[in-house]
C-alpha cells in the first residue's frame, strides 16, 4: 500500500515545488506590478512547502526531482537566513533607545492603558491608525511622555510620537499626497554622539491598482526624503510590505538603511492572531529600519493589545563613539 502511494506523493510534491519556486520568483522579481509582488511576502511559507516536498521526493526514491528540490530549498534558505539568529556579539556599551511601535486599529483604549502601567519602559512611541479619539488618552500621558507630534485623522492613517525627548525640526509629511502623513522628527538621545532623524510611517496597503500606486509614490518619496537627511535615519511603521518585497529592497537601496529584524528570528505581527499562535503563517509587515550607525540591541514582539497588529519594543544604541 505504501509503495503505490510513493509515486502519487511525488507527482504532487514536485507539482507544489514547481508551483512554491515559480510564484517566489515572480514576487521577489515583481516591482513591475503590485500583484505579481503580492507573491513576495510568504518565502517562509515557501520554504516550509520546499522543506516538506523535499522529504517526500527522497522517501519516494525520486533522486534527480529530490536533487532539484534541494535546489530550491537552498535558494530559499539562503533569503531567509539573515532574519534568523547568529552567536550572539557583544552589546554596545552605549546607552539604549527603546522604541516602541504599534498599530492600534484605531481602538485608543487598550494601548493607551497600557502605556500608562508601563511608560518607563519606552522611550519614543510611535501609534499608528490613530484617530482623533486618541487626543485625551494622548494628554494624559504627558507627565510621561512631554513631547509628542500627531496628526490625528479618521481612518486607518492617523500618526502619533510621544518621546522623553525633545522633538526637533518636526514636520507632518504627505509623501503620497493629502491623507496618507508621516511624521519626522530630530531627537537627542542622551549619551549618543549625535542625533537621529526618526520617521513615523504608514503607507497605503496594495488593496487594488489605485492604493499600490499611491503606496509606491510614498516609498519613492520617502526614500528621497530619507536620502536627503544629514544624520542617521530611524524608519518606523506599519510598512504593509514584507523584507522580500521588491519595493522594499528598492527602498533599502536608496537610503543606506538596515533592517532591525536582521538576526532577530521570525517576528510576525499580523495579523495578530496568527502572529501570536502560529507565528510561522503571519507576516512580518511592522518593520523598523536604522542607519549604520546604530545596533539592534534586542527586538521583542509583544503580546496583542486588541488590534490586528502585534506591538513592537526594539533596543537600539549607537554603534561607536560614546559621549562621556
Amino acid at each position: 500500500m505504501i509503495e503505490r502511494l510513493k509515486p502519487a506523493l511525488a507527482r504532487r510534491a514536485r507539482i507544489v515545488l514547481g508551483l512554491c519556486a515559480g510564484v517566489a520568483v515572480l514576487g521577489y522579481s515583481g516591482s513591475w506590478h503590485w500583484l505579481p509582488e503580492l507573491f513576495a511576502h510568504f518565502f517562509l511559507v515557501y520554504w516550509l512547502a520546499a522543506l516538506v516536498c523535499t522529504a517526500v521526493l527522497w522517501w519516494a526514491g525520486w533522486r534527480r526531482s529530490g536533487w532539484l528540490a534541494v535546489g530550491v530549498l537552498t535558494a530559499f534558505s539562503v533569503v531567509l537566513l539573515p532574519y534568523f539568529p547568529w552567536p550572539e556579539t557583544t552589546p554596545e556599551a552605549t546607552p539604549e533607545l527603546r522604541l516602541l511601535q504599534f498599530n492600534a486599529e484605531q481602538r485608543p483604549q487598550p494601548v493607551l492603558v497600557w502605556l500608562q502601567q508601563h511608560a518607563q519602559a519606552q522611550d519614543v512611541v510611535v501609534l499608528l491608525e490613530a484617530g482623533p479619539d486618541f487626543a485625551a488618552g494622548l494628554e494624559n500621558l504627558r507627565a510621561q511622555f512631554p513631547h509628542q507630534l500627531s496628526r490625528l485623522q479618521a481612518g486607518p492613517f492617523g500618526i502619533a510620537v510621544l518621546s522623553r525627548w525633545p522633538l526637533q525640526s518636526a514636520q507632518v509629511l504627505e509623501p503620497a499626497g493629502a491623507g496618507y502623513p508621516a511624521l519626522a522628527a530630530t531627537i537627542e538621545v542622551p549619551g549618543w554622539p549625535a542625533p537621529v532623524r526618526l520617521f513615523a510611517v504608514h503607507p497605503p496597503p496594495p488593496l487594488g491598482a489605485a492604493l499600490a500606486a499611491a503606496r509606491n509614490r510614498f516609498m519613492t518619496t520617502l526614500a528621497k526624503n530619507v536620502a536627503q537627511n544629514a544624520v542617521p535615519a530611524l524608519v518606523v511603521g506599519d510598512m504593509n510590505l514584507t523584507p522580500w518585497s521588491p519595493l522594499f529592497r528598492q527602498f533599502q537601496a536608496e537610503t543606506d538603511l538596515l533592517d532591525c529584524q536582521l538576526g532577530q528570528g521570525w517576528q510576525a505581527t499580523w495579523p495578530s492572531a496568527t502572529a501570536a499562535h502560529m507565528p510561522l503563517l503571519g507576516l512580518p509587515i511592522d518593520a523598523c529600519l536604522h542607519a549604520e550607525t546604530l545596533r539592534v540591541q534586542s527586538r521583542q514582539v509583544l503580546q496583542a493589545m486588541e488590534s490586528d497588529h502585534l506591538p513592537v519594543l526594539t533596543r537600539l544604541a549607537w554603534h561607536g563613539e560614546v559621549v562621556k
